[in-house]
């Protein structure tokens, strides 16, 4: 734990870093729900470690990311037959305080829905609210900002079981490491990693071998190097949409390997929507991706778009990263689609490599 609260003191690179990635995410998962047809009239946002919302210079946190999303999209929610709620909370009654506060003089308390701010225990809300989520007519996103893995390790089965939920988790990835020795940690018979860069990829491991066999989940994630220290965010969601939404937003913020705020590759190249590559180079996670997708469509073992999107979730890369080798061999006439860029929101009916047959 740090020695100030994270609110008591201005942020940090890296926490700039997760809660830009939060509010990127926010705002592409939130219209998803506001189409032309209403699946889910219920949409729920919950912020389980909320603070006073603000660090100590007056940058915004997450609980005032979230209510500025809905504000940019307040017209077309006010369009649809759609219940906006977020669920704001900290176990600090003092920090709720502040935040109440803060909401009501930024003007967020007049957004189109309904704000609820309550100071409880992560456990303690998540126990309250899990009724919620566990509506089938609900959409829900939750976000964990916890220090460690505690919390997250608690209620990771039950996040999961949650229908139409997405989640973001901050984890101290190091912890892995520091503490492999623990019980906590030996549960998940991860091997450490080699090099610490790599800690958060154990990371995910972990949480993926939480998930049962049968289960269709997508998990992802993105580290953040802050001194010495590899933290990172843990993404999940049972949709193949909300994958793909994820992973555009972590491109977008590191255009090299979309997993870091760092040379997490270390292969001298790196570079985001602020810093241009260090040296032109392509790499080599989507030289792997290429080269696996091009042999896979060859081959036949990649026949429609849903096929190459599991390829891009398996390589960490967005559904625009086939385009390229799509074209190649339509060129070729390797096939015959006349889409370059394959779609998650074709889930049910994937569009066909080859239409006439």
């Amino acid at each position: 734990m740090p020695n100030q609260e994270i609110d008591e003191k201005p942020y940090s690179e890296s926490t700039r870093t997760k809660l830009d990635l939060f509010e990127r995410y926010a705002r592409e998962w939130l219209p998803v729900f506001l189409g032309s047809r209403i699946r889910y009239p219920e949409i729920n946002i919950c912020d389980f470690f909320s603070g006073s919302g603000a660090d100590s210079a007056g940058s915004w946190g997450s609980p005032l990311l979230i209510l500025k999303v809905v504000r940019e999209y307040q017209q077309l929610i006010n369009a649809k037959p759609v219940k906006v709620r977020v669920y704001l909370s900290d176990k600090s009654a003092a920090k709720i305080s502040r935040l109440t506060e803060r909401i009501k003089a930024e003007g967020l308390n007049s957004i189109p829905a309904e704000i609820e701010c309550v100071s409880a225990s992560f456990e303690d809300r998540f126990q309250q609210l899990q009724p919620t989520l566990l509506r089938r007519e609900a959409a829900n996103l939750l976000i964990v900002d916890q220090y460690g893995v505690k919390h997250l390790d608690n209620t990771f089965d039950a996040i999961t079981r949650c229908p139409t939920t997405d989640f973001l988790a901050f984890v101290s990835s190091s912890w892995f490491q520091r503490f492999h020795s623990l019980p906590v940690v030996k549960r998940y018979r991860v091997e450490q990693p080699e090099a610490y860069h790599l800690a958060h990829l154990a990371a995910m491991d972990a949480y993926r071998q939480r998930l049962s066999r049968d289960q269709k989940y997508y998990l992802g994630g993105f580290s953040l190097k802050s001194g010495s220290n590899i933290y990172g965010v843990v993404f999940g969601s049972a949709h193949p949409l909300g994958m793909a939404k994820f992973l555009i937003s972590a491109w977008k913020l590191d255009q090299t390997n979309g997993s870091a705020n760092f040379d997490v590759a270390r292969e001298g190249i790196f570079g985001n929507q602020n810093q241009p590559f260090l040296f032109e180079s392509t790499p080599k996670k989507v030289e792997v991706f290429e080269d696996e997708l091009e042999r896979s469509i060859r081959e036949g073992q990649c026949r429609d778009e849903m096929a190459i999107i599991e390829l891009c979730f398996k390589h960490g890369v967005t559904p625009q990263h086939a385009s390229p080798i799509l074209k190649k061999l339509k060129k070729e006439g390797v096939h015959h689609a006349a889409w370059w860029v394959p779609d998650a929101g074709n889930h049910d009916q994937p569009r066909p490599l080859h239409p006439e047959l």
